[in-house]
């Protein structure tokens, strides 16, 4: 089985108990700038489709991992470094850690 790499979800909706996740790839490496800010653009490379409980199901999985002590330490890092934006609520409803 081949793996795919994707830059991030676009999108996710849901249709009469189905799901689809649609993952995208950045199109210009560079980041054109606006106004002085970076604003990379997206473009949808692959949509999966799975039942609503099968959705359910990966749901578990991505709750469970967020609730690892070795997931929970590689956000921090990635915080820490600027990686990723601070701790919101949210990351706390979701079970990534305490919020700062």
């Amino acid at each position: 089985m081949a793996t795919k790499f994707y830059d991030t979800i676009s999108a996710i909706s849901v249709n009469a108990g189905i799901v689809k996740i649609h993952f995208a790839k950045q199109d210009d490496p560079e980041n054109k700038q606006i106004n002085g800010q970076s604003q990379p653009k997206f473009s949808t490379e692959q949509i999966v489709a799975l039942p609503l409980p099968g959705f359910m199901y990966a749901v578990s999985i991505i709750q469970g991992l967020l609730n690892n002590p070795k997931m929970t330490a590689q956000i921090e890092k990635y915080i820490e470094l600027g990686l990723l934006p601070q701790k919101t609520e949210n990351f706390k409803n979701n079970g990534a850690g305490k919020p700062s």
